[in-house]
């Protein structure tokens, strides 16, 4: 099997880092390689790099699984759909270093690098849970998610879908994060955070986040 990683960028060559790391010439994928219809490059960090198109008229489905690299939110969700729609399924990779019981769940495309996730805590297709990070016990994260390096979320929380939590924001015990809403760096947060608002500072006070709002312009 071939792990195709959607987006050579800073993010992608964490991954490729982390597998590295974990396995080495181990590697349970027999070739790694980039997809990616921005960079011009062939190569990219030793790996290949492939448009979606030229992938999909390469690898059959049952030859290639996909993870996502991209660090917005809604860009996350879009190339899920895309590579769904399309047949194609996604790996789940938990990196080196990372502290997760086994009572937790995992969904598809889900990635962990580093982070420590306490128990019966379970986290949604397609988020990307950053180094350092820590979940609280029985909380919820939901799909297309990013959880920034160093950030807290404490036990109890319910985390919707497309949410960005930036490094080093803390989120205090039993609070709920609605879709597509976004905690800043840095925020501490005692007060839930409504869909498309964003929380900043500390204590966090929200925001209604501008219909064109992107985390990374």
């Amino acid at each position: 099997m071939i792990l195709g990683i959607f987006g050579a960028g800073g993010n992608g060559k964490t991954i490729v880092d982390a597998i590295n790391i974990r396995w080495g010439e181990e590697s349970p994928w027999e070739k790694v390689l980039f997809i990616d219809d921005v960079v011009e490059e062939k190569e990219v960090y030793q790996c290949q790099v492939y448009s979606y198109e030229s992938m999909k008229s390469t690898y059959s489905p049952d030859e290639i699984e996909l993870l996502i690299s991209f660090g917005e939110p809604s860009e996350r969700k879009k190339a899920f759909d895309m590579i769904k729609r399309d047949g194609y399924s996604l790996a789940k990779f938990i990196a080196i270093k990372t502290y997760m019981p086994q009572n937790c769940f995992i969904g598809e495309g889900a990635i962990i690098i580093g982070a420590f996730i306490n128990s019966d805590v379970k986290i949604g297709d397609n988020t990307f849970v950053t180094v350092d990070a820590i979940i609280g016990h029985d909380s919820v994260i939901g799909s297309d998610c990013i959880i920034g390096p160093r950030a807290f979320v404490a036990g109890h929380c319910n985390i919707g879908n497309q949410v960005y939590i930036g490094p080093y924001a803390v989120i205090r015990d039993k609070i709920e994060i609605e879709d597509t809403a976004v905690v800043a760096m840095g925020a501490v947060v005692f007060k839930n955070v409504a869909r498309d608002y964003m929380a900043i500072g500390n204590p966090a006070r929200n925001m209604k986040k501008g219909d064109d709002f992107k985390v990374f312009k």
